[in-house]
């Protein structure tokens, strides 16, 4: 993906590789992975369904660390996104 120049290949393995490490409890993996994919679609000026998806494992890991009006805020920023632009 890198090589191609796949900005939305990366970010859904990007995604998909955080949340595996959510699941594991390694949170400090799973927030670089998620961060790094969410860099990579502001990048891109590209708010998509894989933004949401990152966001809500940020959301996942705050809540795990006790923050969990961080994790409603970036819940309901998601939900909001899902509500407008009528993606599931």
């Amino acid at each position: 993906f890198l090589s191609a120049n796949i900005g939305q290949g990366i970010r859904s393995v990007l995604d998909e590789l955080g949340w595996i490490a959510i699941e594991e409890g390694k949170d400090g993996e799973a927030l670089m992975r998620l961060t790094e994919s969410l860099r990579r679609s502001s990048d891109a000026s590209q708010i998509d369904a894989f933004h949401a998806m990152a966001l809500e494992g940020v959301a996942e890991i705050a809540c795990r660390q006790g923050q969990s009006e961080l994790a409603v805020v970036l819940i309901s920023a998601c939900d909001r996104w899902r509500e407008t632009t009528k993606m599931a």
